[in-house]
């Protein structure tokens, strides 16, 4: 049986059907596979097109056709950066949804499809992609403005979606960032322009001298 026939579904299934037979007097423990295009190029990362391994787990051929169904789905969303190299905006599409599909709770796929729509110009299809990400890691948002920065996404397009996505924080992003710090971080980075940055700046530093002013310090003069 060659490698590329153990991806097939049913091989799967028929292997698992083998190891319950019988197998090492240690028990299931470790599984491992290698697929390789057979046209080798000196590039390892290109050459193999599947190099996975389960070292330590109870069901480790399930374990491992896990990881087979989620190489899959990276296979998918690298063909689709590919796609978007050469400009063939559709068959980005198609491999990004392929990749979603199989690997629907990976919000990584869901992200970077986002950015790739945002790179053709399609602003309004990625915000709902965005703002699923968004809603289940921000650490994805403090990515974003990072791509701008570097050019691997348009500053004009990212700061409409950037509005549009951040909505589900509302005024917790600004009053974050200004109450505790990092905001000169988050002006560096791009996340948001000189002028707003100077805005909000005098905004909420207005806001919170307010709050010291009239609340500090009335506490203050009742403590002494």
């Amino acid at each position: 049986m060659g490698a590329a026939d153990w991806l097939r579904p049913e091989v799967c299934v028929e292997t698992l059907l083998a190891q319950a037979a019988g197998g090492d007097i240690r028990g299931r423990q470790s599984a491992a596979l290698i697929v390789v295009t057979g046209k080798p190029t000196g590039k390892p990362w290109i050459d193999r097109t599947f190099d996975l391994r389960v070292d330590d787990h109870p069901e480790p051929l399930k374990e491992l056709r896990r990881l087979v169904v989620l190489q899959r789905a990276y296979n998918h969303m690298n063909a689709g950066d590919l796609a978007v190299e050469r400009k063939d905006n559709q068959g980005a599409l198609r491999e990004y949804s392929a990749a979603a599909a199989l690997a629907p709770g990976n919000v990584e796929m869901v992200y970077w499809h986002a950015v790739a729509l945002v790179n053709m110009g399609r602003v309004d299809e990625s915000l709902p992609l965005f703002r699923q990400v968004f809603k289940a890691d921000k650490n994805w948002l403090t990515l974003t403005p990072r791509l701008a920065t570097a050019g691997l996404l348009p500053v004009e397009e990212w700061a409409r979606a950037s509005a549009a996505a951040s909505r589900e924080f509302g005024w917790r992003q600004l009053t974050y960032g200004y109450a505790t710090g990092p905001a000169p971080v988050y002006y560096a980075c791009g996340f948001i322009r000189k002028r707003d940055f100077w805005w909000f700046g005098l905004v909420m530093g207005s806001i919170f001298l307010a709050g010291h002013l009239l609340i500090g310090l009335p506490w203050l003069i009742l403590r002494s």
